[in-house]
């Protein structure tokens, strides 16, 4: 979890590690969820709270999953994804490209504020043209730049995470690029049944 509070922060490990003055091999291990958060001194959470401006509570309580606040999950948008998914498998990369390049659905989801629709169909989009070696589309470089407040996991993932079954890093770390661009978890389009 602390690889996502340090993404919120817009800081890195080594940032952390020079402004905070602790070793890389304590701050590694518990970014890398090695050390549990409830065998660190208050003195190592201190130094971290007060280095990101936040407080013992609320890193404490995110660091052990007390808190999922960054963390979401939408049935709805299961529901789309899975169909998105669906379609990707039934028409390939190529053809996803030839429907939804130029067809104005990305941008319509948009303008109607269904950020998670619009986001995973132009990250679907590039995940394709990535596929087949193609340039991206330029027309879409402006929803590019944004994101979901929240990481968007599945109602599954998010259950596991919630009874600690596994780590926020564990996910991260599996998801297709393309995809947590926007904060969308994503792991596997293809072999979706």
């Amino acid at each position: 979890m602390l690889k996502a509070i340090l993404k919120e922060h817009n800081m890195s490990l080594y940032k952390l590690e020079k402004l905070s003055n602790i070793s890389h091999a304590t701050l590694s291990d518990l970014a890398n969820e090695k050390t549990n958060p409830s065998n660190c001194s208050s003195l190592l959470l201190n130094k971290i709270s007060k280095t990101l401006n936040i407080t013992m509570d609320d890193l404490f309580s995110r660091l052990t999953y007390e808190n999922l606040s960054s963390i979401d999950f939408d049935k709805d948008f299961d529901l789309f994804k899975s169909n998105a998914d669906q379609e990707f498998k039934k028409i390939k990369p190529i053809g996803f490209i030839k429907k939804y390049a130029n067809n104005g659905e990305i941008k319509r989801l948009f303008d109607e504020k269904k950020y998670p629709h619009s986001f995973y169909l132009i990250a679907l989009l590039d995940y394709s043209c990535k596929k087949i070696h193609m340039p991206l589309f330029l027309e879409y470089d402006m929803i590019r730049r944004q994101k979901l407040d929240k990481i968007l996991v599945p109602e599954s993932i998010y259950r596991l995470l919630e009874y600690k079954q596994m780590t926020l890093n564990d996910v991260l770390s599996h998801s297709i690029p393309e995809f947590l661009a926007y904060n969308i978890v994503e792991a596997d389009i293809e072999d979706v049944v």
